[in-house]
């Protein structure tokens, strides 16, 4: 794995997520692709480009792994978050910009999978959590700018127990689960 252009090297490597087969899938902002590696660092194949089509990017911001080994991938610019399967199948994708229930101001790296199946996105602009279904309902959100609330909220992670940790500026905020 080295810096450059060719099959398992990165420009600007963001992203990373593990499958449960140990497979590991390499976001990279510069190079606009998902680079999937075996649990020995052996390229095994890659997926995306630059632009805004379906299984593209232009900002990829963050990456993560379902229990079913299907993988979201949010696009700062292009303010999605498309899913994909395994092989990097395109699967769907769903946002738009903006502030209201199934948009985002400004994706960040946050995003991950509850054990329940719940993807929970930081849309730090818009300084909330949004809960999304594995096929892009909306379900809810939480947080809003002001005391006592989220400010900037940009990377979490989700504890087995459910628990949703997210720093937000900086300090750690502990918000029970769905």
């Amino acid at each position: 794995m080295g810096r450059g252009y060719a099959n398992g090297q990165f420009r600007n490597p963001n992203g990373i997520t593990v499958d449960s087969l140990g497979n590991v899938y390499v976001l990279d902002l510069y190079r606009e692709d998902v680079q999937k590696f075996d649990s020995s660092g052996n390229y095994l194949l890659k997926w995306g480009s630059k632009g805004s089509g379906n299984g593209q990017f232009e900002t990829p911001d963050g990456i993560c792994v379902d229990s079913n080994d299907n993988l979201y991938t949010v696009d700062d610019y292009n303010m999605n978050v498309q899913k994909f399967d395994s092989s990097g199948n395109y699967l769907t994708q769903w946002g738009s910009s903006g502030s209201g229930h199934g948009q985002f101001c400004s994706l960040s790296c946050g995003i991950q999978v509850t054990i329940n199946g719940i993807v929970v996105i930081a849309d730090a602009a818009c300084n909330r959590i949004q809960e999304y279904s594995t096929t892009g309902t909306y379900i809810d959100e939480f947080g809003r700018l002001g005391l006592g609330a989220l400010d900037n909220a940009d990377f979490l992670a989700i504890a087995p127990s459910g628990n949703i940790y997210i720093i937000d500026g900086i300090k750690v905020i502990k918000v029970f689960g769905p």
